[in-house]
């Protein structure tokens, strides 16, 4: 693999990418299958298996946090070809454009999805009439504030975009913060070369989920937050980790070798921890204590960090070259994701009833909402201002030619896919 030039586009990252966000998919269609649901969900299936629990842990530990690193990836990617300005307008379109208009369309039916999933549950006396849902969806993601419900990374998104062209904008001017960034940058390529990228992401990620009051997993992960106000700073910080990382990844690509040949190593590491993350994640959330609290803490950042570099190598491996699939895949993740959670759990609490095990049932999910999405995006989406909005313009028989050729997309569609 040679070093990636300004236009080259980064295969590999585009498609690591965009698996990380299609993990989404399946990390909320088996909630309703955990044998231990989380209580806020809205679909608890009777037929769980602890096989999702440890599912659901697995993904959640390193799917975020390597989408926010390739993430940064590509803003400095688009920061070092175009500029701060030109940046802060993509970013703007692609990013708040979508989360604004998603704030009006897909939040009410997030909230009238969830608020039905909470009907079904309740006792017989206590439920309300579909159509009294229906028309409290319009207000209900305002009423606590307002709540992103899984469009809270794109929030978190831009608050990074604006704290990296900030920080880019002051290295640039006063000579201190630049010999700092300079700094960060040989320091970074000189864990690199050595393959320990994996201990600085574990340090930096230790260190931000000691300000966490208490995450989706139990005490010891990061904690999920989907409102506007307040900011959740401390969230944010945790995840500048794996985007500043990123953005050092990328004015450091000559080394991307590096990862590639490691992968295997640092995810034997994660699978070795992985058992020992899970025991202390029990005993934190049955006995508590400060001692497990932190002795968890940092059991979760080495496994997150190994499963991070682990799978961004691998990618980088098998995964470098021009495909047509996966550059499909990379264009309709960003609509799948955005538009998957109320489909997913619609089909969830059609399954309640049906005497199915949890695999089966989840594997119907998987299957039945993919190829909807699927459809909805080559259909309705793709080729219409929707798609421009997402990834920039596309046209029929675009995608044969341009992974025949080596021609630079003006703007990488994998820089737009955030």
């Amino acid at each position: 693999m040679t070093p990636h030039a300004h236009h080259e586009r980064l295969h590999s990252m585009d498609a690591l990418r965009a698996v990380a966000m299609l993990l989404g998919i399946v990390l909320h269609g088996q909630m309703a299958y955990m044998a231990n649901v989380w209580p806020v969900w809205p679909a608890d299936d009777p037929s769980g298996n602890i096989i999702f629990d440890f599912s659901f842990h697995l993904i959640h530990l390193f799917r975020m946090e390597t989408f926010f690193m390739m993430a940064g990836v590509f803003a400095c990617l688009l920061y070092a070809k175009y500029g701060a300005r030109t940046v802060l307008l993509h970013r703007m379109k692609r990013i708040a454009l979508p989360l604004f208009i998603g704030l009006f369309t897909v939040g009410p039916l997030c909230w009238f999805v969830f608020a039905l999933g909470y009907n079904i549950r309740a006792p017989e006396e206590e439920q309300v009439s579909v159509a009294l849902l229906m028309l409290g969806a319009p207000f209900g993601p305002w009423a606590d504030g307002v709540v992103l419900y899984h469009l809270w990374f794109l929030y978190h998104l831009m608050i990074l975009y604006f704290g990296a062209l900030a920080i880019a904008a002051l290295a640039t001017r006063i000579a201190p913060i630049g010999k700092l960034a300079h700094l960060a940058n040989d320091t970074l390529a000189w864990m690199i070369e050595r393959h320990l990228l994996a201990p600085v992401l574990a340090g930096g990620a230790f260190i931000a989920l000691l300000f966490q009051q208490g995450g989706i997993g139990g005490d010891i992960g990061v904690d999920t937050t989907a409102s506007v106000y307040p900011v959740p700073f401390r969230v944010i910080l945790y995840y500048s980790v794996f985007f500043g990382a990123g953005w050092i990844l990328y004015r450091k690509r000559s080394l991307l070798d590096t990862l590639s040949k490691s992968w295997w190593v640092h995810l034997t590491i994660a699978a070795i921890f992985f058992g020992p993350r899970m025991m202390l994640l029990v005993r934190s959330v049955e006995t508590g204590g400060d001692g497990v609290l932190l002795a968890g803490r940092a059991v979760n950042a080495v496994t997150t960090a190994c499963l991070v570099v682990g799978f961004t190598g691998m990618f980088l491996r098998l995964l470098d070259r021009p495909s047509r699939t996966m550059r499909y895949i990379s264009d309709s993740a960003y609509w799948l994701y955005i538009a998957h959670l109320p489909l997913v759990l619609l089909i969830n609490f059609a399954l309640l009833d049906v005497e199915l095990g949890a695999i089966p049932k989840f594997l119907i999910v998987f299957v039945v909402s993919s190829a909807l999405l699927l459809g909805s995006y080559h259909l309705f989406i793709r080729y219409t201002p929707i798609g421009t909005l997402l990834n920039g313009k596309r046209t029929r028989g675009e995608l044969r030619a341009q992974t025949a050729t080596t021609r630079p997309d003006p703007l990488p569609a994998g820089a737009a896919v955030e």
